[in-house]
């Protein structure tokens, strides 16, 4: 194994067509305000991927405040007998103290 670093090539792109076979999220057009210049397919849906310069966009995560259109997640629920066996082992390191009645009751407040 090389401890040397290794560089990656220059990046490439290819022309994404905004058509109507992908949704646009309901901030759509507000990404494009605020300067999208790329997008990713995820769910069928358009995913703002880049804004600025890599560099520009983690200073700003690190120092400013960014909002990230998220619109492409799906919520689920699980349910069934072994619904709350499922949702512990999908979550790390668990589930529990969220799923109490105590929990609730202290998020709630």
């Amino acid at each position: 194994m090389s401890l040397t670093p290794k560089t990656m090539p220059d990046a490439t792109s290819a022309t994404l067509y905004f058509g109507p076979w992908y949704r646009k999220s309901p901030f759509f057009e507000a990404t494009q305000r605020w300067g999208c210049t790329a997008y990713d397919v995820y769910n069928h849906m358009y995913l703002p991927a880049y804004y600025d310069d890599l560099a520009a966009e983690y200073w700003a995560l690190v120092n400013d405040v960014t909002l990230w259109d998220v619109a492409v997640e799906r919520v689920v629920q699980i349910s069934g007998p072994d619904g709350f066996a499922l949702a512990n082992a999908l979550t790390w390191p668990t589930a529990t103290p969220i799923c109490t009645p105590w929990a609730w009751r202290t998020a709630s407040a």
